[in-house]
């Protein structure tokens, strides 16, 4: 209770940094929750890229909360959301928006106050094509290719991997040995999945005192840096490549360095741009390899049958939140909040024959 207190209160600030102008800040949380109340859905964000003169800037947008809370996280009212859906409460899918009234107008720690628990997220990246809102429309079997780190704890990689199999069946998860960049390059050559899971060790180095860090993925002694996916673009990756089936990229790390935008976008600008991915899931924050592995067990659940991206990320993060843990908000999609693997299909009694008069 403690640590998500402390999270209110850091939330809060950057809100208000964030949203300088009094109108705004009070009428943001109105209209999110109205958004949400008149369509019994999650309210959808859209991020644009922010630029500051130094560079990207990284806003952890999932974490700012947007009710009125002061200094002393001590003295917030807790509201019941907290303990409905927080550890030892009774679980279930969450609601649009918060049911429970609250008790004051300020100093409230609800847990629907944090945007990414009340909201869909998302932060598509600028280009020159539209985003993506599927990863293929033809209907090949659903399959994530799960490229793991061999400097990883082993019996939580190997917990992880029989987890995802169970859930997603053994045929939809391939899980090579990747021992080098030139082992993970040519697993990505081919158009055969539909999310390409890099679940590894992330560093970062700095060159010069003058630029932003760049970040570099551990695969057995080697390191992939976002210039090295580039460099695939042109070998060994054919020269169009995912031109149809366009996976969702996953960087997930056991102990993922906290990363500036300029080093995450590197990545996603990588593989997003460059290489063609339909958008990427990654960190801004170090994350242990248990928890890290338990979000993106109930994140694949959802998505490889059929959820949005914003859905089933909004549901891992609650799934986290029950077991009292709030890492889930330390990942920030980079694609369409609506992104599905297939376009979605209508119900049979949904579908309208149209006929010659």
């Amino acid at each position: 209770m403690a640590d998500l207190r402390k999270l209110a209160e850091f939330g809060r600030r950057v809100y208000t940094r964030l949203f300088p102008h009094l109108d705004v800040e009070r009428a943001l949380p109105d209209l999110i929750r109205q958004e949400a109340r008149a369509r019994g859905r999650p309210a959808v964000l859209s991020v644009a890229e922010a630029v500051a003169a130094q560079g990207k800037r990284l806003v952890p947008w999932a974490m700012l909360y947007d009710l009125p809370v002061g200094s002393e996280p001590d003295t917030y009212q807790v509201c019941e959301s907290v303990y409905r859906f927080g550890p030892g409460g009774e679980g279930g899918p969450p609601p649009a928006h918060c049911p429970f009234p609250h008790p004051q107008p300020t100093n409230v720690l609800c847990l629907f106050g944090f945007w990414g628990l009340s909201c869909e997220l998302e932060q598509p990246p600028t280009g020159d094509r539209d985003p993506a809102t599927v990863v293929t429309e033809t209907d090949p079997p659903a399959s994530v290719l799960l490229a793991a780190g061999s400097d990883l704890e082993p019996e939580i990689t190997v917990r992880h991997v029989s987890a995802l199999r169970a859930a997603l069946g053994a045929a939809a998860v391939a899980s090579p040995t990747i021992d080098s960049s030139t082992a993970l390059a040519h697993a990505l050559a081919g158009e055969s999945m539909d999310v390409a899971y890099l679940y590894c060790h992330c560093g970062y180095r700095q060159t010069s005192d003058r630029e932003p860090p760049s970040s570099y993925l551990v695969f057995g002694g080697g390191h992939v840096d976002p210039l090295d996916v580039d460099a695939w673009t042109y070998a060994p990756w054919p020269s169009r490549h995912w031109a149809t089936r366009r996976p969702l990229v996953v960087l997930n790390g056991c102990h993922t360095v906290d990363v500036t935008s300029g080093t995450l976008g590197n990545f996603v600008e990588a593989f997003v741009r460059r290489a063609g991915a339909a958008g990427m899931i990654g960190t801004e924050v170090a994350v242990e390899q248990g928890l890290a592995s338990l979000f993106m067990e109930s994140f694949l659940a959802r998505f490889m049958r059929g959820a949005t991206a914003g859905d089933a990320l909004r549901r891992a993060r609650w799934d986290l939140v029950a077991r009292g843990n709030v890492t889930g908000l330390a990942y920030t999609p980079y694609c369409l909040a609506g992104l599905r693997i297939r376009p979605a299909r209508l119900p049979a009694q949904d579908v309208v024959e149209r006929t010659e008069p």
